[in-house]
């Protein structure tokens, strides 16, 4: 009876096997030379790639034998995590069978869940041992992490080219973890860190060597996180351990460094800067002075946010300031009618270097018609000017 009862079940298991064997014999990808086959493999992966078994490329190991056999002898579909759709819980296990398949190509890991999971630790500690396995074929790294130290401060990222590492929105980054990724990748060309922030300083700024990474093009410190004023060291404070030589473009979200800093990070660097960006400025006399220390490289400069009442200090230098930028950008409180007469004065000086400019205050007197028509004579020449206010455009 036993016997009998189990032969549907065997006959059951011989018709799957030849049912794959058929597949197999008969789908036109597995006839296919390799890398004809791995090619189409690659071209159906989605944006972003999903690390769920019924999305590609874990679907292709489910199918049949033979799409398996092409997805295992295929690395470039291994290459690349995000974890956005992924339980932090199952995402060790996911990388331990993922990363292998990878062979020795270079890595993008987009990991926003896994390592930021606080009430998890283990978890992702169990992530962060595995990256840092392979931590020399991360070409491109994208991390958020939570305020607890997570251990990321490890040597050996020398071929990270790109670095994002964001704190969690409800409680920010350790900022010394981004400063720890950034050290480790000697080869990194862009770098994004936001929502990083830190109470106390241990050790001391004057203490820290500075580092220098002489491939860094492009640098955006983004925001502290919410709830952190008063934090004795946040993003834009990086500039103060690092010398950038190649810098090309930088953007700081938050300016709460001293002008003192931003200018002894300028003449340490000396960097080729086209694109400056900086927001929430308090000292535009001093800011002023900075500036003058950026090269003839120099392309656009958007000044964001100048507190109240600095405007007076800053306008003045447009019509001063050595460099023939192209594209300019200045937001601030307040404008009156004595600002608009020296912006015009400034902008007739440039007419033939600059091609946009933008002036936006929270608060604006509507400029003069005389001011008004000669900013108007320099649009009908080819210059873009936006002045006003954000809900209102004067010019």
């Amino acid at each position: 009876m036993l016997a009998m009862a189990s032969e549907p079940d065997l006959l059951r298991d011989l018709d799957s096997e030849q049912q794959h064997a058929d597949n197999t014999t008969s789908d036109i990808i597995t006839r296919l030379p390799l890398e004809i086959s791995s090619d189409i493999f690659v071209q159906c992966l989605p944006h972003p790639v999903s690390l769920r078994a019924s999305q590609p490329p874990t679907l292709f190991l489910s199918l049949c034998r033979g799409w398996r056999a092409v997805a295992v002898a295929t690395p470039t579909l291994w290459t690349v995590i995000s974890d956005g759709d992924t339980s932090p819980h199952v995402l060790p296990d996911i990388l331990d069978r993922w990363l292998p398949r990878s062979g020795n190509l270079p890595l993008s890991l987009s990991i926003h869940r896994g390592a930021a999971e606080e009430k998890i630790s283990s978890h992702a500690g169990r992530v962060q041992t595995l990256i840092n396995a392979h931590a020399h074929r991360v070409r491109s790294l994208d991390l958020v992490l939570g305020s607890t130290p997570s251990g990321w401060s490890v040597p050996g990222f020398c071929a990270l080219t790109q670095l994002t590492v964001r704190g969690r929105l409800d409680s920010g980054c350790n900022v010394f973890e981004g400063l720890a990724l950034m050290s480790a990748a000697p080869n990194l060309e862009q770098c994004t860190l936001t929502r990083l922030f830190q109470y106390n300083i241990h050790p001391p700024v004057q203490d820290i060597h500075v580092t220098t990474l002489s491939s860094l093009r492009h640098l955006n410190l983004g925001r502290p996180p919410a709830g952190t004023q008063g934090a004795s060291f946040t993003t834009a404070r990086v500039l103060s351990y690092f010398t950038l030589p190649a810098l090309q473009t930088l953007a700081i979200s938050f300016f709460d460094i001293t002008i003192a800093d931003l200018r002894a990070f300028l003449l340490r660097s000396t960097p080729p800067l086209r694109s400056l960006h900086m927001e929430v400025l308090s000292d535009g006399q001093e800011l002023a002075e900075c500036l003058r220390l950026l090269t003839p490289a120099l392309e656009e400069l958007n000044i964001g946010s100048l507190a109240y009442g600095e405007a007076d200090a800053f306008v003045p230098f447009l019509e001063t300031f050595p460099l023939e930028f192209k594209d300019f950008t200045l937001q601030c409180q307040t404008l009156n009618s004595w600002h608009y007469e020296l912006v015009l004065e400034a902008l007739i000086l440039r007419r033939g270097c600059l091609r946009s400019f933008r002036l936006e205050a929270a608060v604006a007197e509507r400029p003069s018609e005389e001011i008004a028509e000669g900013m108007r004579q320099l649009a009908e020449e080819g210059m873009k000017i936006h002045v006003g206010t954000r809900e209102l455009k004067y010019i």
